[in-house]
């Protein structure tokens, strides 16, 4: 898995694209997103089912978010595996 996310914008959003090939989306997918801000849970997504069969693309609006915080977010596959990528925002 390789992820990449997006800058913070002036609305408070992020956007992250997670790389994961897969042969079939619907059995093998990114089933749980987490978003952390400054170290704190304020996000879970649970997913059933993978965009694509290479990537999943999730967007959240963070009102919290202030220039200094840090987002992370965190991708699990279904099967096995994780990757957790961090961002400053600017």
């Amino acid at each position: 898995m390789v992820g990449e996310l997006g800058r913070v914008s002036t609305k408070k959003s992020i956007a992250s694209l997670i790389l994961h090939d897969v042969k079939n989306p619907r059995e093998h997918f990114i089933k749980e997103v987490d978003v952390k801000l400054n170290g704190s849970p304020i996000i879970t997504q649970k997913l059933t089912v993978q965009d694509t069969n290479n990537t999943e693309t999730v967007a959240y609006v963070i009102p919290d978010a202030k220039i200094g915080d840090t987002i992370t977010i965190k991708a699990e596959c279904s099967i096995s595996g994780k990757l957790e990528k961090s961002l400053k925002v600017e």
